[in-house]
């Protein structure tokens, strides 16, 4: 006790020391993420995530709020045509090519698209946002990071300063899929049942056919008259 006593100047001394030299507390860093999800039926929700940094956006349907300290934008577009006329939004163009059963699409860079002012400047300024585009078909090629079948990551930023970006995307086609396979189905239970009414008729043709019967006729005369010999 009287060790600790005649220390404590000392050990006061390396406290106050420690608490000026010791770093202060980190600051969250800014950061964003744009998400884009396409739905099969071909509308497109955006949804844009900020943290520790004020963003404002042109009227275009983006709607805000606040949420965890976070402030977040989302908007809501009927397809991709739609998409292609608004002013703030990720510059790229969307090629679709319909086939029978499936749709071809694809997602580039278009540069000539990128806008001057709005959402997607401001987000793309911010040091490793990234965009996550999810689509509900098959991937087929990528230039970002694809995490599944169905999504892929980019870095916002190389959107607004490259053209090589591109997304390849197979998508089903999903009401005249429905009807092949009804079709299919039909088709298959038709054959089972006319091959089973075939058989069916058959055996009552080997049952009951005329020939048949006439052989039975003459089976049946033969035993009578084996019957009328022994008789006699």
């Amino acid at each position: 006790m009287m060790l600790m006593r005649k220390n404590f100047p000392f050990l006061l001394f390396l406290l106050m020391l420690a608490v000026f030299i010791m770093p202060g507390s980190p600051v969250m860093a800014a950061g964003a993420e744009w998400q884009l999800t396409w739905y099969d039926n071909g509308s497109i929700k955006e949804k844009v995530t900020a943290d520790g940094v004020t963003l404002s956006a042109a009227n275009e349907n983006w709607k805000s709020y606040v949420q965890n300290n976070q402030t977040i934008f989302e908007r809501e577009t009927r397809d991709w045509d739609a998409y292609q006329q608004l002013t703030d939004r990720l510059p790229f163009t969307v090629e679709s090519k319909n086939f029978f059963l499936w749709q071809s699409t694809g997602i580039k860079t278009d540069k000539t698209s990128i806008p001057s002012q709005g959402l997607f400047v401001q987000v793309a300024a911010i040091k490793d946002a990234d965009l996550i585009i999810k689509v509900p078909g098959v991937i087929e090629e990528s230039s970002g990071k694809q995490e599944t079948e169905d999504q892929a990551v980019f870095k916002l930023a190389d959107f607004k300063s490259s053209s090589g970006n591109y997304l390849h995307v197979v998508t089903i086609e999903g009401l005249w899929l429905g009807l092949v396979l009804f079709l299919v189905a039909f088709i298959i239970i038709m054959f089972y049942f006319t091959a089973r009414i075939r058989k069916v008729n058959q055996l009552i043709e080997e049952e009951y056919s005329l020939e048949k019967a006439l052989e039975q006729l003459e089976k049946e005369e033969k035993e009578n008259a084996g019957t009328d010999n022994n008789q006699d």
